[in-house]
């Protein structure tokens, strides 16, 4: 995995860039080829892992190891020091089931509204999923597949 330099958790930038070039069943496929082979569901599935859970979580594992520049940062930092190994995997379970939950009832808002669509490739992505909070669980559900920290969190 490629890391960026201003985080040693989040991967470089916007997923493909890890993705461009992805072996598979001996061949390599570009991201323009990849993309043809997830549908719309999952693309959307993929950026709501990875760039909205996995940011956030990420954001707390820089703050915590110092990893960060921003005067705030610093000092969340230097109050997490003060935790024992313990009260921080707590704090990370928090943290990733506050973020999950609020996924979870983004998601959900997002179906039940009639107002509200996300198109992707000319589709409402919404009416792909009998239920779109529930794509975020299970072992083939998206947090599954395309986070970083798979659906445990961190």
């Amino acid at each position: 995995m490629i890391y960026n330099q201003a985080s040693q958790h989040r991967p470089t930038k916007k997923r493909w860039a890890g993705l461009a070039s992805l072996a598979v069943a001996g061949g390599v496929i570009c991201k323009k080829e990849l993309q043809k082979y997830m549908n719309e569901l999952d693309k959307l599935g993929e950026i709501v892992a990875s760039e909205l859970r996995d940011s956030a979580l990420n954001r707390y594992l820089d703050i915590e190891s110092g990893f960060c520049g921003s005067a705030i940062a610093k000092q969340l930092h230097e109050k997490v020091q003060n935790f024992d190994d313990e009260q921080k995997v707590i704090i990370r379970a928090i943290l990733t089931d506050a973020i999950d939950t609020g996924i979870h009832d983004f998601l959900f808002a997002i179906q039940e509204s009639e107002d509200v669509k996300i198109v992707s490739g000319n589709k409402n992505v919404v009416e792909l999923s009998d239920g779109l909070n529930g794509e975020i669980f299970t072992e083939d559900g998206w947090f599954e597949k395309y986070s970083q920290h798979k659906e445990s969190g961190i």
